[in-house]
């Protein structure tokens, strides 16, 4: 009933080789990019359940809709390379928590496992208050969706970093609804300076990206949501992690102008 889809740049292979191990018991589609030989061969070798793609193209919303077109199961679910499935792990529950719901899409609750280190600690703390299990009109990776529904909207290409509020919006405007699933999938990202700016920085084009193919059709009102979405998205609650919270939407705003500034010169 299921095919995994993970998409993977072949810079850090620190991760993807917990996510494979806890999708043995599905088909998986890797989507792979400047990615060694000998990371496909050990792949190959190790996985016989996963069927490699490599993108030729640029962009992760590409990158998705490449692996999508290969799905033939009912269902797809987008996991991310730095993702692990729990062994408890049940796609039931979720599929009977998306027909209860009437919703075409179900998302993960993301929990880090690491403790005692600052920036763990917070990367976790937002993860908790950022994902709510209830509908939810943008829905991030991991997420289940059901395969018609996804290859008939598809993720956007021009969005390089696959921006999933691109889809949500999209999803809503044609009545379609998703949420969160108390379902748990773990982080194994080890959260240092470099991680956070590489993730934040990624929002922070999508941001662009989303702004830019949308404002023209936008009012003042909703340009204005648009601007200080990294401020009203981001923001965690207590006075400790103050410090985070300035990093991260100071990393958010610099990604976003340094977009605009490539594009306009």
């Amino acid at each position: 009933m299921i095919t995994i889809i993970i998409c993977f740049k072949g810079h850090d292979t620190s991760t993807i080789y917990k996510a494979l191990d806890s999708c043995k018991d599905y088909p998986v589609i890797l989507v792979t990019k400047n990615c060694m030989f000998e990371f496909t061969d050990n792949v190959k070798r190790l996985y016989p359940n996963v069927y490699i793609i490599n993108q030729l193209s640029d962009g992760l919303g590409a990158a998705r809709n490449l692996g999508l077109s290969f799905v033939k199961t009912e269902y797809v679910l987008m996991m991310g390379s730095d993702n692990q499935l729990l062994p408890s792990f049940e796609f039931n529950t979720m599929i009977d928590t998306m027909n209860e719901n009437k919703w075409v899409g179900i998302g993960l609750k993301t929990y880090i496992f690491f403790n005692n280190y600052y920036l763990n600690n917070c990367v976790r703390r937002w993860f908790f208050n950022k994902i709510k299990i209830k509908e939810s009109e943008v829905v991030g990776t991991p997420v289940l969706y059901k395969t018609e529904i996804l290859k008939e909207f598809k993720y956007n290409d021009y969005c390089k970093h696959s921006d999933d509020t691109d889809l949500g919006q999209r999803l809503k405007l044609h009545g379609y609804k998703q949420g969160y699933s108390k379902n748990l999938v773990l982080d194994n990202t080890v959260n240092n300076l470099e991680s956070i700016i590489e993730r934040w920085s990624r929002y922070g084009i999508s941001d662009y990206e989303f702004y830019k193919n949308n404002y023209r059709n936008w009012s003042l009102k909703r340009k204005i949501k648009s601007w200080l979405h990294p401020i009203t998205s981001d923001w965690i609650p207590g006075l400790k992690y103050l410090p985070f919270n300035f990093l991260i939407i100071i990393i958010r705003y610099n990604a976003w102008i340094k977009e605009i500034l490539k594009y306009k010169y």
